[in-house]
């Protein structure tokens, strides 16, 4: 199978992205780790994280052809979107002094 420009292109801003993604785990890992207070939106933003690396690590797989197009890759927006509006409303409650 002969990769276009685009598809080159388009898989090597998905590895990007993947990378970016670790970087940023790392990150909130960091952060979980110097703050005690209030971290129950931190944990669903990590798992969010996590997915939406896997989630770009697999579609960059597709694109050059390494794994055909799976099913996994189309429920792994679902659940990421579905983690990042959890972890979003508990940080707009803390915020808000509505969360016990």
């Amino acid at each position: 199978m002969v990769l276009s420009l685009y598809d080159w292109i388009y898989g090597i801003s998905g590895l990007a992205s993947f990378f970016l993604a670790i970087v940023a785990v790392f990150l909130a890992i960091d952060l979980i780790r110097r703050t005690k207070k209030q971290l129950k939106p931190w944990k669903f933003f990590l798992c969010a994280l996590i997915l939406f690396s896997l989630w770009e690590m697999l579609g960059a797989l597709s694109t050059f052809g390494v794994i055909e197009h799976s099913l996994l890759i189309t429920i792994l927006p679902s659940f990421f979107l579905a983690l990042l509006l959890v972890s979003l409303v508990l940080q707009i409650q803390i915020a808000k002094g509505w969360a016990k």
